[in-house]
Order: structure tokens, then sequence, then C-alpha cells
């Protein structure tokens, strides 16, 4: 097993090898057993016993191979194939007389073959439920890996999120909970059967010839520090080499997600280059893998056919004297393979579980994220009283850079508040204080008068508010279904009259599928004013008390502007609205306008007195009129 430390890889600088800590494999490894559910239990159980009776298969295979050739070379059954004359009868060949096949006596031909029939099905079977067992198991474990990790990442707060990028944590999910169990149980496998195939290869060798054994195991040791040695060689260039390419993915990766940037500028063609460019610092390491896989390969097979020579030479002598048949020396030979087989696939597992506890690691690294404490209290009846006192807020990634300071601003019941500035003063900030996705550095933000931070979050952003983005997120399902997924129990009749109120019901039953349409990714088939619309139909059928539209409605055109001030003065008259918006129109819908610069509030009134009292307002819309 070697050493119980291993190297986990981290996200490397580019063109330089990373530090790398150290991981436990021993830790790792007990954690994975104790894990262990019934079922994987059974599974490995099982597999592990037919790995059992295969290597008793495996390991009498030479000692058969053997005796057919001394009985072959003798003319007479000898070994187990005496045995078997002496105690099993046949029926004798047709005609009466003992035919030839294929040059070999029929009754020698018919006791080889009667003979070793039983084991080789036995071996069959035995790898059969070998490999089914190991690979299901292997499946149970990394379906519940998935499902664990899946079920931690989905607890954690949103800065969570910011810290950890997407594409790492699918990586993770997807790559990590494949790998990490496969490699470790097949890992286990790999060193059980190796570790069999050295002890009873070695205990075959001896009971054959001590003699030629001892002659044998004089160059064990030099093949072993070979192995070893070069081992290392290798498994160091193709670290290096791994996060070589690691830098050419994670440069694709940001190139995918960001296509549509890349071809508004044009750069398609700048990026392949780029891309490649990164691909091509991998090529003197790719060359150096390869090498030295080659050579060690090449120096494999040269010691192994060295070493053959030396047992045929040594052997030839003792068979010269009598002390060795042909088929023991053949079996001797055969029994030698198996055991340099063994030692060179036990010479890698350490290498080999270092890399599958690594994978491992990182799923468990997931795995043991503290659950984020939700509290349970809830408010009987929400009138949509809303209020900031002296809230600060800075995120954790720029926690010297405060977002909002001292914010005071108070909202009542059923008012709709338009909240404007300039880009960056923490306008959707105060949304997401507002449904708990983050917390204030300091101050309180109270609903009804009582503090959100005793509240239940879960409860927050399922009854109290709704949030219709800029870029509302639609979901790879059916419209029918994504309407549906603010409100499950809705019935077809209140989602076909919320999206007529959001002028979106004629669209959709022009539709072949009509609301059984699959939007695509992220809803990539629907243009961006009808994901709109499908989102602000979402809100109205979700039915909270508090709603808050962030450039809700800034891909709908100019015609849907009287739209949606129906949509506010019909369907939600007397709920807590907040508008978040830079367009000029959308504040016809506000009683108020909070106007945020720097963190604080410059104004918060009527709508009427905001361009005489508010620089900023009168900045970002010119000429306004109320």
């Amino acid at each position: 097993m070697g050493t119980c430390h291993s190297k986990a890889s981290t996200t490397p600088v580019e063109g330089e090898v990373s530090n790398i800590p150290e991981v436990s494999v021993c830790s790792v490894l007990k954690r994975f057993v104790n894990e262990l559910e019934y079922e994987e239990r059974l599974s490995l159980l099982v597999g592990g016993c037919a790995m059992a009776v295969n290597a008793v298969t495996n390991m009498m295979y030479p000692r058969i191979i053997g005796t057919i050739i001394d009985s072959g070379s003798t003319g007479k059954p000898v070994g187990s194939m005496l045995w078997y004359n002496q105690h099993i009868k046949t029926a004798p060949p047709l005609g009466g007389s003992d035919a030839t096949v294929v040059g070999c006596p029929y009754s020698m031909f018919r006791t080889l073959f009667v003979s070793a029939l039983p084991l080789y099905v036995a071996g069959s079977l035995a790898s059969w439920l070998r490999v089914y067992n190991m690979k299901y198991s292997i499946y149970l474990i990394q379906k519940r890996s998935r499902r664990k990790m899946f079920n931690k990442l989905l607890m954690q707060r949103a800065p969570f999120f910011h810290t950890e990028a997407s594409s790492f944590l699918i990586a993770k999910l997807l790559h990590d909970c494949e790998e990490g169990p496969s490699s470790l149980v097949e890992n286990i496998f790999t060193f059980i059967r190796c570790f069999n195939s050295v002890i009873g290869g070695t205990m075959n060798l001896i009971c054959i010839s001590p003699t030629l054994t001892g002659v044998t195991m004089m160059c064990i040791p030099l093949f072993g520090l070979f192995i070893i040695s070069y081992s290392a060689i290798i498994k160091k260039a193709q670290r290096m080499k791994r996060e070589r390419l690691d830098d050419a993915i994670s440069k694709a990766d940001e190139v995918i997600s960001n296509i549509e940037n890349v071809m508004n500028f044009g750069k398609e063609t700048d990026e392949i280059d780029r891309f490649s460019a990164f691909l091509d610092r991998c090529d003197s390491l790719a060359k150096s893998v390869c090498n030295s896989e080659g050579v060690f390969m090449g120096s494999i097979l040269a010691g192994f056919n060295l070493s053959t020579l030396v047992m045929l030479y040594c052997g030839s002598h003792q068979m010269k004297s009598g002390n060795i048949s042909v088929g023991n020396l053949a079996s001797f030979i055969l029994y030698g393979g198996l055991l340099g087989v063994g030692i060179s696939g036990l010479s890698k597992i350490a290498s080999e579980l270092s890399k599958s506890s690594v994978s491992m690691q990182r799923v468990y690294d997931i795995h043991d994220l503290e659950d984020v404490h939700d509290e349970y209290e809830t408010v009987e009846t929400v009138t949509g009283k809303l209020e900031f006192e002296n809230v600060s807020f800075a995120y954790g990634t720029r926690a010297d850079v405060p977002v909002l300071t001292d914010l005071n601003l108070k909202i009542e019941p059923g008012e709709v508040v338009a909240i404007v500035g300039p880009n960056g003063m923490g306008k959707s900030t105060t949304a997401n204080l507002l449904t708990t996705l983050y917390r204030p550095v300091s101050g309180r933000i109270l609903l009804d008068d009582v503090d959100i931070s005793t509240l239940s979050s879960r409860w927050i952003r399922s009854k109290v508010f709704t949030v219709v983005t800029q870029d509302p997120l639609l979901f790879s399902m059916s419209i029918e279904d994504n309407l549906r997924y603010g409100n499950d129990s809705v019935t077809i009749e209140e989602i076909h009259e919320a999206t007529k109120q959001c002028d979106v019901h004629d669209f959709i039953e022009s539709l072949p599928d009509k609301y059984q349409t699959q939007v695509g990714q992220r809803g990539a088939l629907l243009s961006s004013g009808q994901k709109q619309r499908i989102a602000l139909a979402r809100a109205l059928l979700r039915n909270t008390p508090c709603l808050i539209l962030d450039e809700a409605i800034s891909a709908m055109d100019g015609s849907s502007e009287d739209l949606v001030r129906n949509v506010i003065n019909r369907n939600l008259k007397g709920k807590t609205i907040i508008v978040i918006t830079h367009h000029a129109p959308t504040l016809k819908y506000a009683s108020k306008v909070a106007v945020l610069k720097d963190g604080y509030v410059e104004f918060y009134g009527k709508l009427e007195d905001a361009t005489a009292e508010s620089e900023t307002f009168r900045t970002i819309f010119p000429g306004f009129q109320a």
C-alpha cells in the first residue's frame, strides 16, 4: 500500500507547478469504507468472494498447462489427468477403439477436456460476478456521492458561489464523483489481485523448484527498484502535463462562458489561436511523458525477457539432471510471469491510490461543508412593510470596498418604490439583502417590524418575495413547468389568465407544442422579451406580498409599458413593489423613488420631487417629467 500520503492538485499558476497539499490515503480509505451503505457493501463483498474464486482458478492454469505438456511428451496421463483416469469412468469412443484428435489419443483428449472444463467454467462465472458487482458497487457509490454533493451545494449561501467558480463545482460533480469511487474501488481490487499473484506465484515457484526460485528472486529487488524509481519520474511528468492542460481547459471554459462577447468583438480567430498556444505549451511535456512511458514499458519487457532467459537456461540444466520436467519448467515460467505482473502492479498501486484519494478528498471537501443554519420563525400575516435601519454591506471577496453605508429606507405596505442610481451603487444589492441571499455587515432589515435575521430565509424567499430580474432564468423544461416553478399548485386556467395578462398567451398558443414547448438550456429558444413576459407571469402566479422588479422589463418594447402598468394596477394592487431601473418610462409606475449614491440614500420621496432635489437623478434621467 505504500505511503499514507499523497498530493492533491490545486488550480495552478500559469506556467508553474502548483504547491500541492498533502492528502492522507489512509484516512480517505478509512472514511470511504465507513461510509459504504448496505447495498454497496454487499456488492463489494460478492465481488471480493468472486475474485477469491478467480484467484484460485488463475493459479491452477499454469499447473494444467504443465500437466498437458508432460502428458503429451510422455504419452501417459500424469498429475490431475492420472487421478481423473483412476477415479472417473467415461464411455469409450464410438467404434470401441481409441481414435485420435489432432494427433492426440481420444482418451487423453477426453480426460484433458473434461477435467479442465469445471475449472474454466468456474473461472468464467467468477470473472462475471467480480466485474458485475465491482462495477455496480462503483455506480452506487458514485450516485450517492453526487446526491450528497448536490444537496450540500444547494444548502449553501449565495456568497459561497462567488468564491467557487460554477465550472469548478460542476467538474467536481461530474469528474471527481466519477473518478474517485471508480479508481479507488478498482485499485483496491487490483491490490488484492496483485498481492495474490505475488504470494500464490511465489508459493508455487517454491513447490516446483526451490533452486530455480532462489535464482529468480535474485532479480526481483533490482526489478522492483527500477519500477518504483521510474514510476516516480513518470508521475511527476504526468502531473506537470495535467496542470498545463488545466490552464488550457480553464481558458476554453472562460471563452465558451462568454461566447457572445467573443462574437460581438469578432475575436473568434484570436481565441482559437490563443487556445492553440495554451495547448502547444503541453507539447514538450507530452513528449517527455510519452518517451518516459515508452522507456518504462520497453525496460519492463526487456527485464521480463531477460528473466525468462535466465529461468530457461537454469531450467534446462535442471531438466538435464532430471530434477524438473518439461511441463514443470513451463509452469515455473508462467508462475514467474504472474509474480512479475503482481510486483509491477503493486509498485503502481501506491501512486494510483494517491490519485484516487485526491479525487475522493475533493468530493469530501464538498461533503464536509457545514449546512447553513436557518431560522424557523415566520410572520403569520405579512403586510409588506419594509425598512432598512443603518444597513452597511460589503461583499466578502471585496470586504474593503463597502457597497452600502448606513442605508436607511422605509417602505410602507402597498407602496410602489423605484430604486435608481448609477451602476455599482448597490441597487441590486438591496434586493439580495431583502431576500437574505446576503446578510448585512451591520444594521437591520425589518419585515413588518420584525428583524429578518430572526426569520426563516427559505420562508422569506418562497412566501414573501418574488424577484424578476433583467435576464430571468428559465430552466430546460416546458413553458408550463417553468410557469409552475414558483407555485406548482396553480391550475391551468390560472396559468392561462396570467400569461394573457402579460401578453404572452397568444405567442405560446402559436407554438406547435403550445405550453409543452421546451424552452432550451436557460431559455435559449426564446427571445429576451418573451422570457421576461413568462417570468412576469410566473411572478403573478406566485402571488407573494412583495415583488422586486430588477430591470425586469428592459427587453420589452415601448408598446408593453401600458401592459406592465395594467398588470401592476390590476393584479398587484396592495402589494409592496420595488422597481430597480434605468428605464425612465418605468418610473411612472412608482409613487416614490429612492436615489442611491455612494452606498447611501441621496434622495427618498415623491417622484415629482426627485428632479428638483437630486442631482444624481437629473444626471441619470435628464429632462424627466413625472
